[in-house]
């Protein structure tokens, strides 16, 4: 598909900082596909992301593409998940498959009925949730939706601990309350960048570990 049949803009919010190779890398993708990107900086995340969806809204946009400022990916990744977006009509949001942080789990989750694991192929896999990395969402979906889009919910205690909703896992909430459909595109895998300690051990061979892990070891 090109580019030319459907009015796409990207969004992503960034921190204060941030990292240079994956600016450089994400533009770089969106360049050779000739999509337009939008961002914005600060540290409350859901106020950004909702200022910046509502813009592409008001430029016209019939779909958003969410990046995570922390994403790694290729134009040909991004080709590949427009392309199935764009034949999937029941399908309201597309995310790439995107390992969880520090955990060898994806960034997703498929429902309380479920036992935490779920047969997978090269087919759309629908979720109950799922992330922002690289993430195709239908405007007219988005308006079904209620307001506020982001919205963080403390625990049964006021607090931030166990039991409390995210503000990006509120949106997913929201997002089937209003009868969207999300899935995740298994054939669509990208990188999410992190930290790790590069470590030579006794044998002289060098590993990579966590931080968490290295500060454990000591």
């Amino acid at each position: 598909m090109t580019t030319a049949s459907v009015r796409l803009i990207a969004v992503m919010t960034l921190p204060r900082w941030e990292c240079t190779a994956a600016r450089t890398q994400i533009e770089s993708a969106l360049r050779q596909i000739g999509i337009p990107l939008l961002t914005a900086q600060g540290v409350f995340y859901g106020q950004c992301m909702t200022r910046l969806m509502e813009s592409a809204i008001e430029q016209g946009a019939e779909w958003i593409l969410t990046i995570d400022g922390d994403s790694w990916f290729t134009a040909d990744q991004l080709r590949h998940l427009m392309t199935v977006f764009h034949n999937r009509t029941d399908i309201d949001a597309l995310a790439a498959l995107q390992a969880r942080r520090g955990a060898r789990l994806p960034l997703l989750s498929v429902g309380s009925d479920k036992d935490g694991c779920v047969e997978i192929d090269r087919n759309p896999l629908q979720v109950a949730t799922a992330h922002f990395g690289l993430t195709l969402l239908r405007t007219s979906a988005i308006r079904q939706m209620g307001r506020p889009w982001f919205w963080p919910q403390p625990d049964p205690d006021g607090g931030w601990g166990e039991g409390r909703v995210d503000e990006d896992i509120y949106f997913w909430q929201e997002w089937a309350a209003a009868n969207n459909s999300l899935f995740i595109l298994p054939t669509c895998r990208i990188g999410h960048l992190e930290e790790m300690v590069s470590l030579i051990g006794s044998d002289g061979k060098t590993t990579h570990v966590y931080p968490s892990d290295f500060t454990d070891k000591e």
